[in-house]
C-alpha cells in the first residue's frame, strides 16, 4: 500500500482524531451555552468577536490542546512502548519521533495562539491546562488516584478557557464527573497498572468532592448556582440515564473485562458530546444542540475510516485499543 496512506492513518492513530471531536464539541458548548442561555457575561475579548470566528478559534484551541497531550503521551512512553506495544506508530517506526515531537509543540502552540484573541484569562488557562496535561502525562498516570482525578480536572479547565467569567458551571461539572468516573470503571476493567486498590479508589471520590466543592463554591461567589430556565435539568437527566442504559445494554454483556473497559471508554468520551447537546437543547437553543450534535458523525466516521484503513494496510488496529489510558480516556485528553 502507498506509504502516504501508512503516514494518514499513522497520524490518525497518534493523535486520537476521532477523540479530538469531543474536545471541540465541550468548547462549542460553553460558547453558545454562555451566548444563548445565561446572563453570564464574557471577557470583553470574547464578547466582541463575531460567533463563528469564536467557534472557530475554540476549534482551534480544543484540537490543539488534545493532539497536544496525546502525542505527548506516545512520546514520553515511546520506550515502554517498544517492549508492550510495538505496533503503535512511534515504536513500530511508522512515525518518527522527530515527527512527533513537531506535531505535539507546534498543536500546543497552535492551541496558545488561537487562544489570544478570546483573551488573557482564556489564554493563561490554556497554559495551566498544558501544564496539567504535562504532569498527568509524566507521572499523574503512574499515580491511579492522582491520575483518574486529574483526567477530569482536565477537561473541566479545558471548557473554562472558552468562558473564564462562566457562573453556571454545573456543565463542567457534569463533564469533570463523568470523565473521572467511566476512567476509573474502565481502569479497574481493563485491569490496569498499578491496580486501582480501595485507599487509591477513596483518594478518587476524595479528589472528585473535592474540585466538585471548589466549583460549586465559585458558582455560589458569582450567583451563578441556578439558572430560571424551566426544565433546564432534563437534558442532563436524560442523557445520563441514556447512557446508563446503553452501558447496560452493549457494555455489559461484554465477557471479557479488558474490551469491556475499551468499549465503555469510547462510547463514554463520544457521550461527552451527547452531554453537550443535551444541555442546550433541554436551554432552547436547538439549533446549537443540533450543531453539536453533528460532531458525533465525524468523532464516529473517523473510528470507521481508521478501521478500514488498518484493514486495508493489514496491520493491527490501535486506535482505541491500546493500553495507553490518556487514548483510552483521552482527556487532555485519554493508564487510559
Amino acid at each position: 500500500m502507498p506509504d502516504s496512506r501508512r503516514i494518514i492513518v499513522s497520524m490518525m492513530q497518534l493523535t486520537r482524531i476521532a477523540l479530538v471531536f469531543t474536545a471541540i464539541s465541550n468548547a462549542w458548548m460553553v460558547i453558545l451555552f454562555s451566548r444563548g442561555a445565561t446572563a453570564d457575561a464574557f471577557a470583553e475579548s470574547i464578547a466582541d468577536l463575531p460567533p463563528v470566528w469564536a467557534l472557530a478559534l475554540a476549534a482551534g484551541v480544543a484540537a490543539g490542546m488534545y493532539v497536544f497531550g496525546m502525542t505527548l503521551n506516545d512520546l514520553l512512553d515511546a520506550r515502554r512502548d517498544k517492549l508492550f506495544a510495538p505496533n503503535r506508530p512511534l515504536p513500530s517506526g511508522r512515525l518518527t519521533v522527530t515527527t512527533a515531537i513537531v506535531l505535539s509543540v507546534g498543536s500546543l502552540l497552535g492551541a496558545m495562539i488561537c487562544s489570544v484573541p478570546l483573551g488573557r484569562m482564556s489564554t493563561m488557562l490554556c497554559l495551566g491546562c498544558a501544564m496539567l496535561v504535562l504532569f498527568y502525562d509524566a507521572a499523574g498516570k503512574y499515580i491511579p488516584a492522582a491520575g483518574l482525578v486529574l483526567l477530569g480536572l482536565i477537561r473541566g479547565t479545558h471548557m473554562m478557557i472558552f468562558n473564564p467569567e462562566l457562573a453556571f458551571g454545573w456543565p463542567v461539572w457534569l463533564t469533570m464527573t463523568h470523565v473521572i468516573a467511566i476512567s476509573a470503571v474502565c481502569y479497574v476493567l481493563e485491569r490496569k497498572r498499578p491496580r486501582l486498590t480501595a485507599l487509591g479508589m477513596a483518594g478518587v471520590v476524595a479528589g472528585w468532592g473535592f474540585w466538585s466543592m471548589v466549583l460549586i463554591g465559585v458558582m455560589a461567589w458569582r450567583e451563578g448556582l441556578t439558572l430560571n430556565i424551566p426544565g433546564l435539568w432534563l437534558g442532563p437527566a436524560i442523557t445520563t440515564l441514556g447512557f446508563a442504559a446503553l452501558w447496560m445494554w452493549r457494555i455489559k454483556p461484554i465477557k471479557d473485562s479488558r474490551l469491556a473497559g475499551r468499549a465503555l471508554m469510547k462510547l463514554g468520551l463520544c457521550w461527552l458530546i451527547v452531554h453537550d447537546a443535551g444541555w442546550l437543547a433541554a436551554a432552547g437553543l436547538w439549533w446549537q444542540a443540533l450543531l453539536v450534535s453533528a460532531l458525533l458523525l465525524p468523532a464516529w466516521g473517523s473510528m470507521a475510516l481508521i478501521r478500514w484503513m488498518n484493514e486495508t494496510l493489514e496491520q493491527p488496529g490501535q486506535f482505541l485499543s491500546d493500553s495507553n489510558p490518556t487514548a483510552q480516556r483521552g482527556e487532555l485528553p485519554p493508564r487510559r
